[in-house]
């Protein structure tokens, strides 16, 4: 995180899945807002434009204003990885750092495939 926190006001985490986009917005108080827009495939950035506008407008605050004082900001694919895990889509390859192949699995939050996940050849 950035060292100047303090001197900022949001922290935002953003995930876009298939139906919906989810915006969590935390400010200074610790204070927790959620929102939730449509996902607009096949242009998630859409979705995720939307979803930060939801959430400047439930701060009261216009979308400019709002962007500039996100001092973190998060974003999180559910849409991307459960393309990978439901095999669809394009072929694709998963390039990882050598003893790092099982990053897909903690980043499900799944360690006991690891030994099972891709080798580098």
């Amino acid at each position: 995180m950035p060292a100047n926190i303090d001197a900022v006001s949001y922290l935002v985490g953003i995930d876009i899945g298939g139906t919906f986009t989810d915006c969590a917005i935390v400010d200074r108080a610790g204070k927790l807002l959620t929102t939730k827009v449509p996902s607009t495939p096949p242009d998630f950035a859409r979705g995720m434009m939307d979803a930060l506008g939801a959430g400047a407008d439930a701060l009261g605050i216009p979308l400019d204003r709002f962007c500039r004082d996100i001092a973190f900001l998060s974003h999180g694919t559910t849409v991307g990885t459960n393309t990978i895990i439901q095999k669809r889509g394009a072929k694709v390859g998963l390039i990882t750092t050598k003893g790092h192949e099982d990053a897909i699995h903690i980043m499900r939050g799944s360690r006991r495939s690891r030994r099972r996940s891709c080798r580098s050849a």
